[in-house]
Parts: C-alpha cells; sequence; structure tokens
C-alpha cells in the first residue's frame, strides 16, 4: 500500500508540472523533534486550490495527527507511522472529493503523421491523481503547437495539423517531455472505457 500511495503522490505532482508551477510550488516532506513527520503540499494553481479539510486527534506521543488546509497548502503532521496516512488523507480525502471540475490544465497531445513530433495543446479538467479528461480542443495555431527544436517549425505545415486521435471527453494519462519551450505534460495513453 506505502508503495501504491508514494506512486499516486508522484502522479498528482508530474501532473501539475506545466514548466512553471513547480518552480514556485510543491511538495516538502521533513521529520519532526517529536519525532513524527511534517507534509506541506501546495494548492495553488491546482484543481484543489478551493479545497478545505481540518481534522485531528492527539492521544499522546504515539498517536497523534493534524490535518489542516491553510492559504492554498495542506499541512500534515503526524507521529512516526503517520506518513502513510497523512498521503492517504490528502489522496483520499481531498484530491478524490474536492477537485474542482471547472479548473482547467494545458496539456498536449501528439498529431499523427507527421515528419517532424509535433504536440498541439488541449483544454483538460483532472479527474483524479493520474488522469484528465480533454474538454476542449482549440483551433490549431502555431503558438499552441510543441516542438522539440526551434528548427522543427520549418518542417511543419499548419494544413498537416487537424488530425488527431483525441476527442472531447477522452480520459488519457501524460508524462512530462522536455520541449524547446520547456517541460510540459504530454498524453501518453488514451484509457478505454
Amino acid at each position: 500500500m506505502a508503495d501504491k500511495l508514494l506512486d499516486r503522490i508522484q502522479d498528482w505532482y508530474r501532473n501539475n508540472c506545466n514548466g512553471d508551477w513547480e518552480h514556485g510550488f510543491g511538495i516538502k516532506i521533513e521529520t519532526v523533534d517529536n519525532p513524527g513527520w511534517s507534509v506541506e503540499i501546495e494548492l495553488e494553481d491546482t484543481a484543489l486550490e478551493n479545497a478545505q479539510l481540518r481534522k485531528q486527534y492527539d492521544n499522546g506521543a504515539e498517536d497523534w495527527l493534524f490535518i489542516e488546509i491553510k492559504q492554498k497548502k495542506f499541512l500534515g503532521a503526524g507521529d512516526p507511522n503517520k506518513l502513510n496516512e497523512i498521503f492517504r488523507i490528502f489522496l483520499d480525502e481531498v484530491l478524490l472529493l474536492q477537485i474542482d471540475s471547472s479548473f482547467t490544465y494545458p496539456i498536449f497531445v501528439p498529431i499523427p503523421n507527421m515528419i517532424t513530433p509535433v504536440w498541439k495543446e488541449v483544454t483538460a479538467k483532472v479527474i483524479n491523481e493520474s488522469t484528465f479528461e480533454i474538454v476542449e480542443i482549440p483551433e490549431t495555431t502555431f503558438q499552441k503547437l510543441q516542438i522539440l527544436k526551434i528548427d522543427d517549425f520549418q518542417n511543419v505545415e499548419i494544413a498537416s495539423l487537424s488530425d488527431l486521435d483525441y476527442k472531447i471527453g477522452d480520459k488519457v494519462r501524460c508524462k512530462l517531455k522536455e520541449f524547446f519551450e520547456g517541460v510540459k505534460p504530454v498524453v501518453v495513453e488514451k484509457i478505454k472505457e
């Protein structure tokens, strides 16, 4: 179970990295001298920035937990055995129950049959820590494309850019890819329903 929680936290973090967010926000995990754990997860500019939660219990030095969302930050602290529980609360009680479905992310889908690899920006909302749903496919412009090298633009024909293997409503998974303009989330899998 612990490995699965860590995988889920990594998925959530990765899916919020967009070339900007990760420079100002992120996740901090520290030990405290009680002893115990302290976790801070920044929610600003994510689908959880309006989430709310407060819970706590203190049954002595070996059984305590404090969780609060304050100033767009998930703050969790607990005894040495509570790190998994802090992550579980974030993932199952905050993420799955308090996603703002109107909050959208730019993600990039590959354009098929191109000589030079090209990705097009689409708009998606979060379903869970690892899944997006495409909600808009805007008109194709050069400004909404991502390429690996600046020289690749000379090989791109705008007329070829309208064919996509994706449509509104598709549920997808992303990974990070380094483009000429920085790191962006790109679709690597369409989820079959």
